[in-house]
């Protein structure tokens, strides 16, 4: 467990305390890096990474009883402005010729001081946040590269990969959006992702995606291009429930790819 500042008398006014948030990528047990090749998928095939980006929000520490505290986000007018939080594990070399140099792995902010063993958080980025101008937003929602024109919403995570048999994608935004920006967008399907890691020490511990656990069934090459986060694509069987998102409408599934980091 982690105590954020010194725990006073039980009268004592709870004060808020500086946090960071650490997060890993990995492939084959491996922190994953740009211009490097790790075996994925099945059956499993020489891969590199070519794009990996997430926004997370809504951020809690979880307590030993199992309440969630929300995490006040710092705005730093960069990687995030207070309310959503951007992730970025490219490095703009290799094959991620798509991303920025600046790589990003902790998400700062403030929280009550206390005792906790776990971190919670969404995936995404927020519905009121979702469907601004990509062109006059501020950092972190100001990048093309991270935003769906189509449905005038965000991508919440991207992830590009290049095999030998070409490239192949799993990019997560909301889907069946209708409307516009004048009148107003709503989409029918989220694919917000929520996550819940416990048994670390927040702020000590990092979070991991683990890319082994998202691709175990992905079977790249021909024919497989990647998953949109639609139901009628066939690559998205593989891969959105094991992000915790539900295919057909009905309950989300547990996540199974972030987990505490070794």
């Amino acid at each position: 467990m982690v105590a954020l500042g010194l725990l006073g008398c039980a009268d004592t006014q709870t004060t808020d305390a500086p946090i960071s948030l650490r997060f890993s990528a990995l492939a084959n047990g491996e922190a994953v890096a740009c211009g490097q090749r790790y075996s994925l998928g099945s059956p499993p095939v020489a891969a590199e990474i070519a794009d990996l980006r997430f926004y997370v929000h809504d951020v809690r520490l979880v307590t030993a009883a199992g309440d969630e505290v929300l995490v006040a986000l710092d705005d730093d007018g960069l990687w995030q402005d207070g309310e959503v939080a951007l992730l970025d594990f490219e490095d703009k070399t290799g094959a991620c010729a798509t991303g920025t140099a600046e790589t990003r792995a902790v998400v700062t902010g403030t929280a009550p001081e206390g005792q906790y063993v776990g971190v919670a958080f969404t995936v995404g980025v927020p519905e009121a946040l979702n469907h601004l101008d990509v062109a006059t937003a501020a950092s972190p929602l100001n990048l093309t590269s991270m935003f769906w024109s189509w449905t005038g919403g965000y991508k919440f995570l991207r992830l590009d990969v290049e095999t030998d048999a070409g490239g192949w994608l799993f990019h997560v935004g909301s889907t069946g959006c209708g409307g516009s920006p004048a009148t107003g967008i709503a989409c029918t399907e989220a694919n917000r992702s929520e996550v819940r890691v416990t048994g670390i020490t927040p702020g000590v511990d990092a979070v991991a995606l683990d890319l082994d656990a998202l691709l175990a069934d992905t079977a790249f090459g021909e024919g497989h291009p990647g998953c949109h986060a639609a139901a009628d694509e066939p690559d998205c069987a593989a891969v959105m429930p094991r992000l915790g998102l539900a295919l057909d409408g009905g309950a989300a599934p547990s996540q199974t790819v972030f987990a505490a980091a070794p």
